[in-house]
């Protein structure tokens, strides 16, 4: 089964019908504006999906005052993956958009990315420009830095590579199918573009667009140095990492390795300030840092598309965190671990 769905070739595709999915639950006061930049994009969707998941607040009658503009789905409360995997079986497109509930479509997104589907391209990926909960600016994209052409390699070495996440994504529908269903699991009911984005990678190419075609929505400047849903429990990247690892083994009759997360500086930069700055003491983190520095060294030196200039800076950067007064050291870590707070 493997080597059949990575030797097929995907033709290109010429003006390609596209579906956008949106999954709801709670965002009402959100969610019009998200449905809006749906609709009103310069290349139409041939339908838009709305996957309500069991929410409480005005959402239902957000949706339902839509008419038949858009496809609605009401379900009990399941989680995000359960969702996804509820709506893309109503996406009719050749392309699928996956857009947050909360998040901004650029009115040219669709426009911009449905002609570059060529051979055995799968997916689509852009930054997104990231705005807080009013809608403001905050003059910050994620991610820095994109990877592009055949990442299957990616992950049969064990790393994982640079995407966008969520909305910054549009994928060839038929290369989804073979990935259907996403793994569901009861603790941990988010996280369906981990699955979608690093499951596709191993049916063909990804193409890369450097200009934000989309907005996420911050909804507080961070106290902490998490972002987004970063580390919600100290084991869930693991925990998913594992499950990605048994997914695609089902799914695609693959075997890649666990992959060695010690590599991932999304992850690794913010177990690194959470250990040094949750010290008690000056004195204890300059103890901790030098253990916390080697252990984030490795994810430093694996960061792809960047020289040795930007990798120093960035071992730099965990020094004046380990030994700057603690005001500067939690402010420079917030630079560097989460986006919203530059």
């Amino acid at each position: 089964m493997a080597d059949s769905l990575i030797s097929s070739t995907f033709p290109p595709l010429s003006n390609p019908t596209v579906s956008i999915l949106i999954c709801n639950y709670n965002y009402g006061r959100y969610l019009a504006t998200a449905i809006e930049s749906a609709l009103n994009q310069t290349y139409p969707a041939i339908n838009i999906i709305v996957v309500d998941d069991g929410s409480i607040d005005n959402s239902r009658e957000i949706i339902e005052g839509y008419g038949s503009k858009i496809s609605a789905i009401f379900r009990a409360n399941g989680g995000q993956i359960a969702a996804v995997n509820e709506g893309l079986a109503s996406c009719e497109g050749e392309l699928v958009c996956v857009l947050d509930a909360d998040d901004i479509l650029e009115p040219n997104a669709l426009e911009s990315a449905s002609f570059r589907f060529g051979a055995d391209v799968v997916k689509i990926h852009f930054p997104l420009a990231l705005i807080d909960a009013g809608g403001n600016l905050l003059h910050a994209t994620i991610p820095r830095f994109l990877e592009a052409g055949a990442l299957s390699t990616a992950l049969r070495n064990g790393r994982l590579y640079g995407s966008a996440p969520g909305s910054g994504n549009i994928y060839r529908k038929s290369a989804l199918i073979p990935l259907l269903p996403l793994p569901e699991d009861s603790e941990d009911r988010h996280g369906a573009d981990y699955f979608m984005l690093l499951g596709i990678s191993m049916l063909g190419d990804i193409v890369a667009i450097n200009t934000p075609l989309a907005r996420y929505r911050v909804h507080e400047r961070p106290q902490s140095l998490s972002f987004g849903n970063a580390n919600k429990r100290p084991d869930s990247a693991e925990r998913r990492a594992a499950r990605l690892v048994t997914w695609i083994r089902a799914r695609l009759d693959i075997d890649i390795p666990l992959p060695d997360l010690r590599r991932d500086f999304s992850l690794q930069k913010i177990r690194f300030a959470n250990c040094v700055l949750a010290t008690n003491s000056y004195v204890d983190r300059l103890k901790q840092a030098p253990s916390a520095i080697s252990r984030l060294i490795p994810s430093i030196r694996a960061i792809q598309g960047r020289n040795m200039l930007y990798k120093f800076g960035l071992f730099i950067w965990s020094v004046i965190v380990s030994v700057a007064p603690r005001r500067m050291a939690i402010a420079a870590a917030k630079y560097v671990c989460s986006p919203a707070a530059r």
